[in-house]
């Protein structure tokens, strides 16, 4: 998940999703936080596993 960082992170985290269909990637527009990253992740969730940090 990238939240509103501006430092070329979300294109190339879509370039790797792109090569890998295990990894889907998350942009949000602005930075929401802690709370804000786990609030959107848990509705999207995809199979059986989700993994945060």
């Amino acid at each position: 998940m990238v939240d509103g960082s501006d430092d070329g992170s979300a294109e190339r985290l879509q370039k790797m999703a792109e090569a890998d269909a295990d990894l889907r990637v998350i942009v949000l527009p602005e930075n929401r936080g802690k709370g804000g990253r786990y609030s959107r992740a848990s509705t999207k969730p995809r199979g059986s596993a989700k993994r945060t940090s």
